[in-house]
């Protein structure tokens, strides 16, 4: 288990979270805190709408945004991650992303 902060490339702070390795690079968790930037938030809350009603071209749009942000996952033990394939749920406050490798 390790905590963290999912960062941008701008180093601004999108969550934070806890979480565990799942299988290989994939690790999935809680989110303990979700953005306040309205903007960041409301991308992340259309990616669940979008997953939860099965609208796939859309998912796709909107991973690529997520994506673009070239989010990093900062742990509490000082290892910055290079993650992708971020999945943030902020209603059910769940989170999942790989490492890139």
């Amino acid at each position: 288990m390790m905590e963290g902060a999912l960062l941008d490339k701008a180093g601004r702070r999108l969550a934070s979270a806890r979480v565990w390795p799942s299988e290989d690079d994939l690790f999935e968790g809680v989110l303990l805190e979700v953005t306040t930037d309205d903007a960041l938030r409301a991308l992340f809350l259309s990616y669940e709408s979008a997953v939860l009603g099965q609208m796939l071209s859309v998912v796709d749009q909107i991973e690529q945004e997520i994506d673009g942000l070239s989010p990093v996952f900062h742990a509490e033990n000082g290892v910055t991650y290079d993650i992708c394939d971020v999945q943030i749920y902020p209603t059910v406050r769940l989170i999942s992303f790989r490492v890139r490798r």
